[in-house]
């Protein structure tokens, strides 16, 4: 089971840079605006995790629940990463972006 998980966590990473690739594209082609490229791809995320969540049935806990206010930050955080490499992509390419970002990624993991 572990290998399966490794296997897909490779392919969603590997998928990162497709996406940043597409945002750009959506970006320079119709949305002009970083901010509404995140908007865009964040609402057909949430638009897809709303089928997934009813087509499960998840149980959808109450808000705001036992967690601390900081919990809530990810999706900030998410919002940024999209939009900043939409914005980034056309000025330093997409392999300069996504080796950053992973660096990024890297140094604040240790």
């Amino acid at each position: 089971m572990d290998l399966l998980v490794i296997a897909v966590v490779f392919i969603v990473g590997g998928l990162l840079p497709v996406q940043t690739a597409v945002n750009a594209q959506l970006d320079a082609g119709w949305a002009h605006n970083p901010a509404l490229t995140a908007f865009v791809s964040f609402f057909v995320g949430t638009v897809c995790l709303t089928v997934y969540l009813l087509l499960t049935r998840a149980t959808i806990p109450s808000l705001p629940g036992s967690t601390a206010p900081w919990h809530w930050i990810g999706g900030a955080f998410g919002a940024a990463f999209v939009a900043i490499l939409a914005f980034a992509i056309p000025r330093i390419g997409a392999g300069t972006a996504i080796a950053v970002a992973l660096a990024g990624q890297i140094c604040l993991s240790l």
